[in-house]
């Protein structure tokens, strides 16, 4: 299995400017790191993300990957999402931060966009995960599994 490793020191920003839907992806003094993302989804490949300031995903952005997995991973930052759906597992971790659905179309539960989708999803942070009117949407399916982890509140 192929799998797609992205790291950088500064904040990963996606975003649609680029043509694409996901974009690119810049560190703080904006270079662009290769690989240059030109597609949001891969077949049969893992797609990881690390960024010790944070990930931010535009609302219109998204990452799938069939036959894999996908994790995003901030040390210090928090972590704004759009939409990921995975056909093995999610893992979202903001070591220090939090957790945010940066679409922001939550009107009720049968009424928004999904943020999460996989059979297993796993959303850690420090702070919190999602906000009140605001909050992470996730489906896992029947039998799927759903662990949440915060030292503060989470909206799933």
């Amino acid at each position: 299995m192929l799998s797609l490793f992205i790291s950088t020191q500064g904040f990963l920003n996606g975003g649609s400017g680029t043509g694409t839907r996901l974009g690119y992806f810049s560190n703080y003094s904006k270079v662009q790191l290769s690989p240059v993302i030109t597609s949001t989804t891969c077949a049969g490949a893992d797609i990881q993300l690390t960024a010790i300031a944070g990930i931010n995903m535009s609302a219109d952005s998204s990452l799938s990957t069939i036959d894999g997995s996908i994790g995003l991973s901030s040390l210090e930052g928090d972590l704004d999402i759009g939409e990921l759906s995975a056909s093995n597992s999610v893992t979202i971790t903001a070591s220090n931060g939090s957790i945010s659905n940066v679409i922001g179309d939550y009107l009720s539960d049968d009424n928004t966009t999904i943020n999460v989708s996989a059979p297993q999803i796993n959303l850690s942070a420090t702070l919190d995960i999602g906000a009140n009117d605001n909050p992470i949407v996730v489906s896992a399916g029947r039998g799927g599994e759903v662990n949440l982890a915060s030292t503060r509140e989470g909206f799933v």
